[in-house]
């Protein structure tokens, strides 16, 4: 089996591949030291992947579980407003998945999930310091 960058896993029989089975899970890295959305975002950048994206239920579960337990407080996630006002994730794509979590919306550019909430999203200030979750990307493996 191949684990590839699109989060698929692949069977690879005889040097031809031959079909797709379920994706590959997420790994999430929490950080806890505070910075604002774009320093958070370089540091994920420079030394993992990208801020975290959430696409379903199982990514919000994921991440709120990854989030130190005694921590209630609201932490970076890899959603943004563009410039031409439309929210799309840090790692691509410029429009929201099927899945959202909303609590509030404000007029500021960047989300925090907010753990103490079930992991709601709150649009807030991009220069506001939080900790942050990272996405890590899938490694490609062969077995």
């Amino acid at each position: 089996m191949i684990f590839c960058a699109n989060g698929c896993i692949q069977k690879q029989m005889g040097g031809c591949l031959f079909g797709v089975s379920s994706p590959a899970p997420r790994r999430y890295h929490y950080v806890s030291e505070s910075r604002t959305w774009l320093a958070a975002q370089s540091y994920c950048r420079t030394l993992y992947s990208d801020l975290a994206t959430i696409n379903s239920m199982e990514d919000m579960n994921s991440l709120t579980n990854e989030v130190d337990p005694l921590y209630i407080g609201a932490v970076w996630i890899g959603l943004k407003r563009g410039t031409q006002k439309r929210w799309g994730w840090s790692m691509g794509g410029d429009t929201l998945s099927q899945y959202s979590n909303w609590e509030n919306l404000f007029q500021a550019d960047c989300v925090a999930m907010i753990k103490g909430l079930s992991g709601k999203w709150e649009n807030t200030i991009c220069g506001r310091k939080l900790p942050f979750l990272i996405l890590y990307k899938p490694i490609l493996t062969y077995f």
